[in-house]
């Protein structure tokens, strides 16, 4: 009985010296984080760190002084969640957009653009976001 109490006791340690070394070897590394949750959807802190990117570009490219971070940041974060709402509502609503109305758009756009419609978005050079093509 007494040896039972101690491979116990002795495996119970072994599994705790285990894990305490595991852990202090791990490496937790953080992929991405939630910072707003709308309805069923969630806004991700990438996809935050992408729009200020293009913002920051668009403001440099016309050459205005762009407002304190802050109050950029959280102007940017209310829009995706406004975007978001927006998209929920028309999903709610039942709107729908097939693959050939999406086509159509595009090519409307092109045509206005004066460009071919497989041109208008690329979206190796900017992961994560859509360009102009020629920008």
């Amino acid at each position: 009985m007494n040896l039972w109490k101690i491979s116990k006791r002795s495996a119970f340690t072994g599994v705790c010296a285990l894990l305490i070394s595991m852990s202090a070897t791990a490496q937790i590394t953080l992929l991405d984080k939630v910072i707003a949750v709308v309805d069923d959807d969630i806004v991700l802190q990438s996809e935050l760190d992408q729009r200020m990117v293009t913002i920051y570009t668009q403001i440099q490219k016309s050459g205005t002084k762009a407002p304190p971070q802050e109050i950029l940041l959280q102007q940017v974060l209310d829009r995706l969640i406004s975007e978001r709402l927006q998209l929920s509502i028309g999903y709610d609503a039942g709107i729908r957009i097939s693959d050939e109305e999406l086509n159509q758009a595009m090519a409307r756009i092109a045509a206005r653009q004066q460009n071919h419609p497989g041109r208008i978005f690329r979206p190796d050079p900017c992961p994560g976001q859509y360009c102009r093509s020629g920008s």
